[in-house]
């Protein structure tokens, strides 16, 4: 059984470890564990900054939208 099955260690995290052999155990679980941390932090502010823009877009069209029947509506008063 290879080590990245066993620990389900993706090639960047073999990696990690590879470059940091002078840790301790513990250190490197430490290590590795704020890693992924912050990789998770990062996708899931990159995901909420992504749905940010498109609701901001949805909300802009909506607002075109209702402008143009406003208008339509204001000239049919008149």
């Amino acid at each position: 059984m290879r080590l990245s099955s066993l620990y389900r260690l993706n090639q960047e995290d073999l990696f990690f470890i590879n470059e940091t052999r002078s840790y301790y155990p513990s250190q490197l679980i430490g290590r590795i564990f704020e890693n992924k941390v912050t990789k998770t932090v990062y996708n899931f502010e990159k995901y909420l900054f992504n749905r940010l823009n498109l609701n901001l877009l949805w909300l802009m069209v909506l607002i075109f939208i209702l402008k143009r029947i406003f208008s339509f509506w204001q000239k049919r008063q008149n």
